[in-house]
């Protein structure tokens, strides 16, 4: 089955978007002015987490990201924010962190979804703990609706194996770069994204009608299969897969 999702896509890096780490704030001896190269003194600079603010202090605070903060169809910031300049260890371009994005999570959750990626276009900077997919040549939530399906969760732990790993489990940029996306026209793609509105709005509630959510992820799951030309067979395999 791994072969004919492959044949009935291309994948993300190059075909639908660029796959991009985050910064990285702290490393010996990186950095301008440089931090510590000494261990010791290096360690006990990044413990006390300079650059890191619950408030904004000045103009070069931005609103940062953790991986926590990241979930499906749905950004819930903590309110910290990050000095955002040259004395990061990599601060990477600042396009990176602006306008129409897709963000995606590196460590995997345990569950038929494993994947939590979300869309925005606020000024959110965040570390390597998240992806970011930019100059997007489709409908940025038709994306989102595929890489959060049942079928894109099933295909990745089937060919990467990383929920196996007795490591604590991630994706590496290349892996992520190597997903599938269904071939679809316009069309089809609008219908799936017209279900990622809604369940973007509904997650935004205070009280979110989970029965309402797990019925809209159903049908894009379904949706996803056909653009993949799974038989009935097939699809079976995918409603029952468990993790």
């Amino acid at each position: 089955m791994l072969l004919k999702i492959e044949k009935n896509s291309k994948v993300i890096e190059k075909n639908y978007g660029t796959v991009k780490d985050g910064l990285k704030a702290y490393e010996r001896g990186k950095g301008s002015p440089k931090q510590p190269e000494d261990k010791d003194e290096f360690k006990e600079f990044k413990a006390s987490k300079p650059f890191f603010s619950n408030q904004k202090k000045d103009d070069s605070y931005r609103m940062f990201l953790s991986g926590s903060d990241l979930q499906r169809y749905h950004l819930k910031w903590s309110g910290k924010f990050l000095s955002y300049g040259n004395h990061l260890a990599a601060p990477r371009d600042s396009k990176l962190f602006e306008g129409e994005r897709l963000l995606i999570a590196r460590i995997p959750v345990k569950s038929i979804y494993t994947f939590r990626a979300t869309y925005t276009k606020e000024n959110f900077v965040h570390e390597q703990s998240i992806e970011s997919i930019t100059n997007l040549k489709v409908s940025p939530l038709y994306l989102i609706g595929v890489l959060n399906s049942k079928i894109l969760s099933f295909y990745a732990i089937e060919k990467f194996d990383f929920l196996q790993r007795n490591t604590f489990p991630q994706m590496r940029l290349t892996q992520i770069k190597q997903f599938p996306i269904p071939n679809s026209n316009d069309d089809q793609q609008n219908e799936i994204a017209d279900l990622v509105v809604q369940i973007m709005e509904e997650m935004t509630k205070e009280k979110v009608n989970q029965d309402l959510v797990d019925s809209l992820n159903t049908e894009i799951d379904e949706l996803v299969m056909d653009l993949f030309g799974l038989t009935e067979e097939e699809k079976q395999i995918i409603r029952d897969f468990e993790v």
